[in-house]
């Protein structure tokens, strides 16, 4: 099985101009669909943990997570 979360780098031709711009994205999938994002609009990957469901909850919220002390939505 491929990581869900894969760093790449693409290159990206910028009109008018001879140089090249290197972007470096990270890639992450949602269900089938894959998506991705610059990585320095990126603040931090962790490993997904355990999720606590909570109770009545919209359905687009899988559970919750405790990061350092903090409870994180997750959709």
């Amino acid at each position: 099985m491929r990581d869900p979360c894969n760093f790449e780098t693409v290159t990206r031709d910028q009109p008018h101009s001879q140089a090249e711009e290197l972007l470096q994205i990270v890639s992450f999938r949602v269900g089938e669909e894959e998506f991705g994002l610059d990585i320095l609009r990126v603040q931090e990957i962790i490993r997904m943990q355990d999720l606590t469901r909570v109770p009545h909850s919209p359905a687009f919220v899988d559970g919750v997570i405790n990061l350092r002390g903090k409870v994180l939505p997750i959709i």
